[in-house]
């Protein structure tokens, strides 16, 4: 049997999360999902909530158009669900401003308090997990933190990337990112850090970094191919993949940070406490820019989720062969 192919009813596994019928189908017949974080476009997926909404759309099409089933994630009234259709969507954006993001450790703390939220990478990495979905769509990553050695401020989503047998497609991490830290932190606990037809580790908005990556990869195929080596072998844990936002949309290193410094000096005038720093930080960012780095955001966003796609079809493939 297919490694991730579910033997049995997987709403009957997971009593708590309301998987739609076409993820449910999809998962007990073995063809490609893919598992897609929401913060990204429910929260920073544009100025207004117009812009944010039709950016979640637009961010669900990238997959279905590449022949995958997305399973986009999400709390709607205190309901855990995989897999939304365009009317959650809708009424989910109804409750703004009052969307918030919710990593793992948030879940059993916000179900059942009819709130409504998105997911983060590592809260999206965990559902993925837990119903046999192995490829997951997000913006970037999270990582260390700058001055990290201060704040103590670590995503969860390394960690996540260290227990969670998935693989992220990303634009690796967020510009607010110790870089170096972070890469270390993923090789300490045993995680590939793939270059989609890169050598270079990208920086979200940022193309190239100085950082690089530990095998470049040319298509999704040998993406496939090396993720379901991995796994076959039994070695847990996640794998990065880590996809250059497109040129138009690219920053310099230097602009960027240049951005990220004014955003940080901002941060310690105003005290922000740790969970809401990286918001504050992102919407720093954009409002210095002038918007140039949600319109970027949008596009990696869109990318990821078609590469991911592809992927995820391909994996579907290695497997019922």
């Amino acid at each position: 049997m297919p490694d991730h192919l579910i033997d049995s009813s997987v709403a009957k596994q997971r009593p708590l999360i309301d998987i739609s019928t076409e993820v449910q189908d999809a998962l007990q017949h073995n063809q490609p999902v893919v598992a897609m974080e929401t913060v990204n476009a429910f929260i920073h997926g544009g100025e207004q909530q117009e812009e944010k909404l039709e950016t979640t759309f637009l961010y669900e099409q990238a997959v279905r158009a590449k022949g995958a089933i997305p399973a986009m994630i999400a709390i709607i009234d205190g309901k855990l669900k995989a897999g939304i259709s365009h009317g959650e969507i809708e009424q989910l954006f109804q409750q703004a401003p009052s969307i918030c993001k919710v990593s793992r450790r948030d879940l059993p703390l916000v179900l059942g308090m009819n709130q409504y939220a998105a997911v983060t990478v590592s809260a999206a990495m965990t559902i993925a997990c837990l119903l046999g979905i192995k490829v997951v769509a997000a913006g970037g990553m999270g990582g260390v933190h700058q001055n990290a050695q201060l704040t103590y401020d670590i995503s969860p989503d390394v960690y996540e990337l260290a227990t969670s047998s998935v693989a992220v497609v990303c634009s690796g991490a967020k510009s607010i990112i110790d870089l170096r830290l972070t890469l270390e932190y993923l090789e300490t606990h045993s995680v590939p850090v793939l270059g989609y037809q890169t050598d270079v580790f990208p920086s979200f908005c940022v193309k190239e970094t100085e950082y690089p990556v530990d095998r470049r990869v040319e298509s999704p195929t040998e993406i496939a191919e090396l993720i379901h080596r991995k796994w076959a072998l039994g070695l847990q844990g996640g794998v990065v993949v880590a996809n250059p936002v497109p040129d138009e949309f690219a920053f310099s290193p230097k602009e960027m940070n240049d951005l990220i410094q004014s955003a940080l000096l901002t941060l310690e005038n105003n005290q922000v406490p740790g969970k809401d720093r990286t918001n504050f930080l992102l919407e720093k960012v954009s409002s210095l820019s002038e918007g140039r780095s949600t319109s970027s955001n949008i596009q990696l966003l869109i990318n990821n989720a078609a590469l991911a796609a592809d992927v995820a079809v391909d994996y579907a493939r290695i497997n019922n062969i």
